[in-house]
């Protein structure tokens, strides 16, 4: 995005948390990480970590 801007990605990033728009990892203990991960191996136990962080970010959860 800071490329298609023609910015500085720490520029980018400054101007983000200015505007609160920043997101940043989710609040979620590792007992409930643990519990979706076991989840998500349960249904797809052949896939792998890029299929899981996306499993992950569809369930709102940002690690």
């Amino acid at each position: 995005l800071a490329a298609a801007l023609g910015m500085h990605r720490n520029t980018l990033r400054c101007y983000l948390k200015k505007h609160n728009v920043y997101q940043q990892f989710s609040a979620i203990s590792n007992a409930d990480l643990d519990i979706l991960v076991k989840i998500f191996k349960i249904h797809k136990p052949d896939s792998g970590l890029h299929y899981l962080v996306g499993f992950l970010r569809a369930h709102s959860v940002r690690v």
